[in-house]
């Protein structure tokens, strides 16, 4: 019976030890604030290149040599991507940077030191692409974020009429009136995270903002013909 308890003991120990002892290695963040596991990135298809920027940091107790692996999920055809780590910057057919960033514990990139470029070429629509920063000793220490570049006729349409959105700021709830049916609606902050995501199918809506945090928010809104981005003000 001893050794039975010894045994139970000895095992709960171990795992609190591997729960406990668990950290991520690596993170990412922009702005000062932590970037979720996706993150969204707007601007016109008539714009030469989209950009997205992102903060690598050393989150262990040793030196890491970083680098960075693109993989295109979901491209628009006739879309381009490419990437820059260090001091270089890829062409669009590499897929892996050849070369690598020593971070030393708790230090972080500079904000010039990482960029994803996204090269709509005149087409609307949203690709997906997933950048995994690593150890490439220890490849287990990773740090990986998909972003959502997301290209459209006029980039964030701030100015459309036919869009009716209030109380803005909104507290406790918001209502959206539009001519349109809305398919969905999705709601980012300001790092691009998604915080929300709804099936809508019909032209009038009311959100609920209660479990959001003060601040200020994307809201995107969906249709059959179009993808109209707003502004709005959380209290």
């Amino acid at each position: 019976m001893k050794n039975i308890k010894t045994s139970f003991v000895l095992i709960i120990s171990v795992l609190f030890i591997s729960i406990c002892g668990f950290s991520q290695s690596l993170t990412i963040s922009w702005d000062g604030e932590p970037v979720a596991d996706t993150m969204l990135v707007i601007g016109a298809a008539t714009d030469f290149e989209i950009v997205a920027h992102a903060i690598i940091t050393n989150e262990s107790d040793h030196s890491m040599d970083v680098k960075v692996r693109r993989d295109q999920l979901q491209m628009i055809e006739g879309t381009m991507s490419q990437f820059c780590w260090g001091a270089n910057c890829y062409p669009p057919n590499v897929e892996e940077s050849p070369g690598f960033l020593t971070l030393e514990p708790g230090q972080s990139t500079e904000e010039a030191q990482f960029s994803g470029h996204y090269l709509p070429q005149g087409h609307n629509g949203d690709s997906f692409i997933e950048y995994k920063f690593f150890n490439m000793n220890n490849e287990d220490e990773n740090a990986k974020v998909i972003v959502q570049f997301a290209a459209t006729a006029v980039g964030v349409i701030e100015n459309d009429l036919s869009v009716n959105i209030y109380p803005n700021p909104a507290s406790g709830h918001l209502t959206i009136n539009m001519p349109q049916s809305i398919e969905a609606i999705s709601i980012y902050d300001f790092t691009g995270a998604r915080v929300m995501e709804m099936q809508i199918k019909s032209n009038s809506c009311k959100l609920s903002t209660s479990y959001l945090s003060s601040g200020v928010y994307l809201l995107r809104i969906k249709t059959h013909s179009s993808v109209i981005t707003k502004q709005v003000v959380i209290n």
